[in-house]
């Protein structure tokens, strides 16, 4: 039926496909995302992250 030869091409090539099609959809989620939401230099967006990059002590 399938020699080991032709089924790792097969293996290579699903791969490749499967690895490029994840990789178009976080490219199609990421460009449909707001990142304004998250900017911390725009004034009265809250992001939720207080006190961010203190170091407390005891």
């Amino acid at each position: 039926m399938f020699d080991l030869k032709s089924f790792l091409w097969y293996a290579v090539l699903i791969g490749i496909t499967t690895a490029y099609l994840i990789l178009m959809a976080g490219v199609r989620s990421a460009k449909r995302h707001n990142l304004t939401y998250h900017s911390r230099s725009k004034k009265g967006v809250k992001t939720g992250v207080k006190n961010r990059g203190q170091i407390f002590c005891c």
